[in-house]
C-alpha cells in the first residue's frame, strides 16, 4: 500500500479523455483481427488508449496482454520490483 500512495503522491495521472475514448474501438477491432476477445481486456484497452492519444510507450509487466497491438502502441516489458 506504501508503494501505491507514494507512487500517487508522486505522479500526476494521465486522463482517459474523449480522444483516447475515440482511440477505443481502434483498439477493440485489433484485438479482435488478432484472435482474441476485447472483453476481458477493457482496463488493458482504456490503458493503452491514453499511451496512444499521449504519443507514449507503454510500460507494462503484462506484455503479453497487448499482443496484437504492437502496431498501434509501442509496449515495453519490464520485469516486476522485488
Amino acid at each position: 500500500m506504501k508503494i501505491l500512495q507514494t507512487a500517487e503522491a508522486e505522479f500526476d495521472p494521465l486522463p482517459f479523455d474523449d480522444t483516447a475514448a475515440r482511440e477505443y474501438g481502434q483498439l477493440w477491432t485489433a484485438v479482435i483481427a488478432s484472435g482474441r476477445k476485447p472483453r476481458p481486456r477493457t482496463a488493458d484497452l482504456m490503458i493503452a488508449c491514453v499511451s496512444i492519444t499521449n504519443r507514449l510507450p507503454l510500460y507494462t509487466c503484462n506484455a503479453k496482454d497487448f499482443k496484437g497491438l504492437d502496431h498501434l502502441l509501442t509496449v515495453v516489458p519490464v520485469t516486476r520490483p522485488r
